[in-house]
């Protein structure tokens, strides 16, 4: 067989195999059931099948995926109609959503982003809002495990996606979107399929968190073609990083309150520090006054390092640069001396206060004065200054 002969060959082959699935290439899926905290609730089929019956969920018009970023029917699901129930839910209730292939048979895709959103209806009851006004904030992504395989291959296996309602989420009346993106062909431009649900709740309680403004989308507009989690010509190289759509995860998913709160981690893992917050700071020294000292209280108060040159101030002033070192009681407290002392301590300061000087004449209103007579004159008047300071203290 020629080369020619067996490329046709094996494209036969292969064309053979995707008539011989139609139902799992072309027929897709849809929510077969959704439960809110242990309470199950039946989706309706698409409406393909002809049935209806009362539910949360609201139907579909068929189980073919949505193509297209700026396709209107993104915000539910082909040609969805709203639901004739609402469930109730609290903030903190476990929502599973159980998706089934056309048939009831399992889900088809294994490869791409599982991604939810809740969006509030407002004053008006979810049953009669129309999702294409809704405002949405995503609380829960998964995309590829840390082993390389996708959340979605678990759905394929049957296993339902459960999520969280925020726990902080203020009451009222709110659609919960989940959305399956499938990238089997999204290797390709404008290749990528979009299967999103919406179930219709009334969420009780009485926290206060609502989404911040900058955590909102609308669908369409969420989504662009080129987005590089939606158009993915890498998808089965080997190493593939994938990147998901969308906008961030709310920050009211991750505990915060929302509108209005500082900004808290967009992760889903709680920080261990505040953003925003203020970093440790050192605490300022105390005041001097407040530093205790060890100086023993026998040790003599510290004499000036720098003899005067001329009289400054009466030898009871307490240098100010002092009272680092000495205790505050010994500052404040009087200290007794003898009369004997303060004589001897006068004659000593007087002493040091004024020295003889080598012989020069100073001219005193243009009078040449000997030198001797000034310091004779400054020591009469030093003793006579002291003395009367004594005598004023007692």
């Amino acid at each position: 067989m020629s080369f020619s002969s067996l490329h046709i060959f094996s494209l036969f082959l292969l064309l053979a195999s995707l008539l011989a699935l139609p139902h799992r290439t072309l027929a897709h899926g849809y929510i077969a059931s959704v439960s809110i905290d242990g309470k199950s609730y039946k989706g309706n089929l698409p409406a393909e099948s002809n049935t209806r019956h009362p539910s949360v969920v609201r139907q579909i018009r068929n189980t073919q995926p949505v193509k297209g970023v700026g396709n209107k029917d993104l915000a539910c699901g082909s040609g969805a109609t709203p639901a004739s129930l609402i469930a109730d839910a609290m903030p903190g209730n476990q929502v599973r959503f159980d998706w089934k292939g056309a048939g009831s048979t399992s889900w088809p895709h294994n490869a791409g982003p599982i991604l939810t959103y809740m969006a509030s209806c407002g004053s008006v009851s979810c049953d009669k809002f129309d999702a294409s006004t809704a405002r949405w904030f995503k609380i829960a992504e998964l995309g590829k495990k840390p082993n390389g395989q996708w959340h979605m291959a678990d759905v394929q296996a049957g296993q339902p996606v459960t999520v969280t309602i925020p726990s902080t989420l203020a009451p009222g009346n709110y659609l919960i979107r989940q959305e399956l993106i499938a990238l089997h062909i999204a290797m390709t431009l404008g290749g990528v399929e979009f299967y999103a649900s919406c179930t219709q709740l009334r969420v009780g309680g009485s926290q206060t968190g609502r989404p911040a403004e900058n955590d909102l989308v609308s669908f369409p507009g969420a989504y662009g073609e080129r987005d590089p989690g939606l158009y993915v010509p890498g998808i089965y190289e080997p190493g593939f990083q994938y990147v998901i759509p969308g906008p961030r995860v709310a920050r009211i998913a991750n505990g915060g309150s929302g509108g209005g709160a500082p900004p808290a981690p967009t992760s889903a893992k709680a920080s261990s520090t505040t953003v925003g917050a203020p970093s440790p700071t050192k605490a300022a020294p105390p005041a001097d006054d407040e530093k205790p000292t060890k100086a023993p209280a026998s040790s003599p108060l510290p004499s000036p390092a720098v003899k005067p040159s001329a009289p400054a101030s009466p030898p009871a002033a307490v240098p100010t640069t002092a009272a680092a070192s000495v205790p505050e009681s010994r500052l404040t407290a009087p200290v007794k001396v003898c009369q004997k002392g303060r004589r001897l301590r006068a004659k000593t300061w007087a002493s040091r206060t004024v020295k003889p000087v080598t012989t020069f004449s100073i001219s005193l209103g243009g009078v040449a004065t000997p030198t001797a007579a000034i310091v004779k004159r400054s020591r009469h008047h030093a003793r006579h200054f002291v003395r009367s300071g004594l005598r004023g203290s007692h």
